[in-house]
């Protein structure tokens, strides 16, 4: 059976027919000190040889220019001990080094190199151990096949490298993969030499883009499967995890402005163009005096999911869109640099005052507003007529009725969108799953808003992104929805009806919400608004 060496380095010695070599990852820079020292800096920060002897030096320098044999290294000695023990030293050195080391494999009678596997982590390390012929292996069904445009690599959320193939034949190793097999199986049905598909496996198992199972009474059983953590994830879920935060991957994050020093492609304020419906402002004033107290909503907040399509009013909703979402503010001057950028200032935060999100309604029942679909104006506080022909606003309705489980089509819906341009352009790898942290704070500031004036509101927890875009006239990769909020008056003019699971059990003063209920908007609350008119 193939040995690994001695040394612990993770070298497949004896698999006939491939070669191993070592290199430094592209971004690594290797500079010698005044003192002799060798230091190595990279995306980790940086590493330094005190007392690097002249094998380890000149090693490092020459994977600095690309990938070396390990073997070719040897031929720097003279053969004495004082040579054996720099070797040993070079070896321990590549060990402490392996999250900038690439590892690559290449065929003895073939120049290119075969695959390589590329640490992405400062925590990556890499042992390829030679395989049992007999062990089931199969491709994890959290690795990935895509192209850089130049050439195909295997990611995983779950790896700390990445695997780049450089030859077709190392492409076609996976097309045996989708299915557990033997590796000896899979060196047989492979387009290379059994010995160098073995030495292929043992690199993609080390680097995480294969694993290997048991044999179980019913055939293979992987960890995947069993693992009571891992099988609850689903690929497009862990990569979004592990991608928009830090950690597991070397790709640029943050505001790395990737796309230049310009202004960004999309304004910081939309200008529409349609038929303008101007909405009513409310007075401070009145606000302060009316509202319940902030504890009072938050602890008396419920979400509604019934009623009644005969009392929203356009009042409502521009007083709503005014609190929650306006633009209160501009700061800067468009087509500005990127970091003296436009930006917003609205009632609720954003990353960077970037405000990406804008506001759409879909009005199926209110007084004061026609059927149809507007987009909300928020510098102007106008609705803008996107379309009043009836069926688009029911079509968004009806999803939105049963997204959220209500009884019957809500007065009024309102799709968040993102313009992602805005985002994308100052922010990489975060820009997403900021944007749906935006969409969680306009929620709840939605809700609190909706509760202190006596409306009803309810998130909807799913969007559709292709009918809602054409509905919407928008280009689902540049804008399309990420959120949306129901909202309309309660039954009867009573507070927002929510529901309790069964056997609700109460934990830390449950109570709260019904001593809190006296300040929900009532007949006397309501009274109080409605004594201050429409102003």
């Amino acid at each position: 059976m193939p040995t690994t060496d001695r040394a612990g380095n993770g070298r497949i010695t004896a698999y006939g027919g491939v070669e191993e070599l070592w290199s430094l990852r592209d971004d690594v820079l290797v500079e010698n000190g005044d003192d002799g020292s060798v230091s190595l800096t990279s995306r980790w920060g940086d590493l330094v040889i005190r007392r690097p002897g002249a094998i380890l030096r000149e090693s490092l320098h020459r994977m600095r220019l690309g990938p070396v044999s390990l073997a070719n290294v040897r031929e720097l000695g003279d053969g004495s001990r004082e040579a054996a023990l720099e070797q040993a030293a070079l070896l321990a050195a590549l060990d402490r080094l392996q999250h900038v080391v690439v590892r690559s494999l290449r065929a003895v009678d073939s120049e290119p190199v075969l695959l390589s596997a590329e640490p992405v982590s400062h925590r990556s390390g890499f042992r390829p151990r030679p395989l049992d012929p007999d062990v089931p292996v199969r491709m994890s069904r959290f690795a990935s096949l895509a192209s850089d445009g130049r050439y195909l690599r295997v990611e995983s959320p779950l790896a700390l490298h990445r695997v780049w193939l450089f030859r077709p034949e190392a492409v076609s190793i996976f097309a045996h993969l989708a299915r557990a097999r033997s590796a000896a199986a899979v060196a047989k049905l492979a387009l290379l030499p059994a010995d160098v598909t073995l030495a292929a496996l043992s690199y993609l198992v080390a680097a995480g883009m294969v694993i290997e199972g048991e044999t179980g009474d019913e055939g293979p059983v992987f960890a995947e499967e069993t693992d009571p953590a891992l099988r609850l994830w689903s690929l497009p879920d862990l990569l979004f995890h592990t991608r928009s935060t830090l950690g597991r991957h070397d790709e640029d994050f943050g505001a790395t402005y990737r796309f230049g020093d310009g202004p960004g492609p999309e304004p910081v304020v939309r200008r529409r163009e349609g038929k303008r419906f101007p909405l009513y402002r409310p007075v401070l004033a009145d606000l302060l005096a009316a509202d319940p107290p902030l504890t009072a909503v938050l602890e008396s907040r419920r979400s509604a999911r019934r009623f009644d399509r005969s009392l929203l009013t356009a009042r409502d909703l521009g007083e709503f869109l005014y609190r929650a979402v306006r633009i209160r503010a501009l700061h800067g001057a468009e087509g500005s640099a990127p970091g003296d950028a436009a930006t917003q200032d609205r009632p609720y935060p954003a990353g960077g005052g970037i405000h990406e999100l804008e506001f759409y309604v879909a009005v199926g029942a209110c007084a004061g507003l026609e059927r149809g679909v507007y987009v909300y104006d928020a510098e102007a506080h106008e609705l803008v007529l996107v379309d009043g022909a009836p069926e688009p606003a029911g079509h968004l309705l009806r999803f939105a009725r049963l997204a959220a489980g209500l009884e019957d089509d809500p007065p009024a819906l309102i799709t968040m969108t993102a313009r992602f341009g805005r985002m994308f352009w100052k922010y990489s790898a975060m820009g997403y799953a900021l944007t749906l942290k935006h969409v969680g704070v306009v929620m709840q500031t939605m809700y609190l808003v909706a509760h202190a004036m006596g409306l009803g509101a309810c998130a909807v927890g799913s969007s559709e992104i292709e009918d809602t875009s054409r509905l919407l006239g928008t280009d689902w990769l540049a804008e399309s929805g990420v959120g949306a909020m129901v909202v309309g008056r309660p039954p009867g003019g009573e507070g927002p009806s929510g529901f309790d699971p069964p056997a609700r059990h109460g934990v830390n003063d449950p109570g709260w919400r019904e001593e809190c209920a006296g300040w929900s908007p009532d007949a006397s609350y309501g009274a109080e608004r409605d004594r201050h008119g429409d102003r």
